[in-house]
């Protein structure tokens, strides 16, 4: 009787890992679709009829952007209107406000503004609460506040004695068409950390990463964080926390105790993780704006899917990509961080950044880990995989493609077998 081989272990975690990784299925709503319907994002002051008189209306959710369309009716005309900075959804904000041609923007719109709501400082009420007997407190999610009694007309949490880490008690809004709320899961969290120390870093500015933020305030770290949701108003107080939109930079509380902190940076980096339906333009003008008075030169961690690349690219051509795959530790999918599309983008040297086997290898000619199927490309001279799976180079694109690909003479394209792109476009 034939004795059977054994099966070849290293291998089959390979195919594994590689099928995990085709797997990995972008958001379906992404700054791409309103790019390829010609929706762009321009500044209001660099438009030639702007006047310094002009009032930039604001929504109920604060400052609007203002974007052009090429008219589909009408190729020569250009079509400008303000609109929501915050929701992409006109079912969540259907505010549009038509460039002013003739007549002026009413002063009146301007007057429109977030509500912003002061909060009670939770860490303080619940020392006092567990100072005195029955030395208990109780969390309601609802009001995001705590009691010293279960009596309460919202269902709460507890009975809790102790205060080591209140943050945990506060759900993420999930609302995939509006403020999302999807944290870095701890593997991301101590990567870049672990990271950011070895490189020097000393300051961290959190914008929209209040996970990443605490962890960084534990560690002894200088830190100030910058999110839209007002609730963190309850854990932090205002000398660390500021009410804050990144699309259209506008500080919902006062400016002075972000620009104090300022001061203080010997060596800050910005950890930024951005809702992936913005216009990565009007986010970029935001966080260079922001920095404009830092004293010392600014280092980026900018969390994007890897498709969103270009977009970035064209703004910051500075930065460059991560093949860490990032998880989310609240997000259906990204939990796990080989399903997840989304990379860590730095101007800080990637090879700070330890990525571990067996989904990384160290490649020696870049000087960075990558994914265990980039391979390296000496026409390229890079390993220039985007999502982490095998490529090729194609000479006649003179570029690296996807391994399955095959090259067409006809369409001069590379694309997927028996695929002819200029069959598509005659049809």
């Amino acid at each position: 009787m034939a004795k059977l081989k054994p099966k070849n272990k290293s291998k089959k975690s390979l195919k594994a890992i590689s099928k995990q990784l085709r797997n990995a299925k972008p958001p379906i709503e992404s700054h791409e679709f309103r790019e390829r319907a010609g929706i762009d994002v321009v500044k209001t002051k660099d438009e030639k009829d702007y006047y310094p008189g002009l009032v930039v209306p604001s929504c109920t959710h604060g400052k609007c952007l203002l974007f052009t369309q090429t008219d589909p009716q009408n190729p020569s005309k250009v079509l400008r209107w303000f609109g929501c900075a915050l929701h992409r959804s006109p079912k969540l904000c259907s505010f549009k406000c038509a460039w002013p041609n003739k007549t002026k923007i009413e002063p009146i719109t301007k007057e429109v503004k977030i509500k912003t709501s002061s909060r009670d400082y939770l860490p303080e009420k619940v020392e006092e609460f567990l100072s005195v007997p029955p030395q208990k407190f109780y969390f309601c999610k609802k009001c995001v506040d705590v009691f010293q009694t279960e009596a309460h007309f919202h269902p709460v949490q507890g009975p809790f004695k102790s205060n080591s880490d209140l943050l945990q008690f506060l759900p993420a809004i999930q609302n995939d068409s509006s403020q999302a709320q999807y944290w870095f899961a701890q593997d991301a969290i101590k990567l870049l950390f672990d990271s950011t120390e070895s490189s020097g870093i000393k300051e961290y500015i959190c914008i929209g990463t209040p996970q990443f933020f605490k962890y960084a305030k534990d560690q002894g770290k200088k830190a100030f964080l910058l999110d839209i949701d007002n609730r963190f108003k309850a854990f932090f107080r205002n000398t660390e926390f500021a009410q804050y939109n990144m699309i259209n930079n506008e500080f919902l509380d006062e400016r002075k105790h972000f620009e104090k902190f300022f001061k203080g940076c010997k060596k800050p980096v910005i950890v930024c993780d951005p809702p992936f339906g913005a216009f990565i333009k009007a986010l970029i003008w935001s966080l260079k704006d922001i920095v404009e008075k830092c004293p010392v030169s600014m280092e980026y961690i900018i969390a994007l899917p890897y498709f969103l690349d270009k977009h970035l690219y064209r703004t910051m051509p500075e930065i460059k990509m991560l093949d860490y795959m990032v998880p989310y530790q609240n997000h259906p999918t990204f939990k796990n961080g080989k399903k997840s599309p989304v990379r860590f983008f730095t101007t800080i040297d990637r090879e700070q950044f330890k990525l571990s086997p067996p989904l990384y290898k160290y490649c020696k000619e870049c000087k960075r880990y990558v994914t265990i199927e980039n391979r390296h490309c000496s026409t390229c001279k890079n390993c220039t995989s985007r999502d982490g799976l095998a490529v090729k180079h194609c000479g006649y694109c003179s570029r690296c493609v996807p391994e399955k690909y095959q090259h067409c003479n006809k369409c001069n394209k590379c694309s997927f077998k028996n695929r002819c792109h200029s069959k598509e476009e005659k049809e």
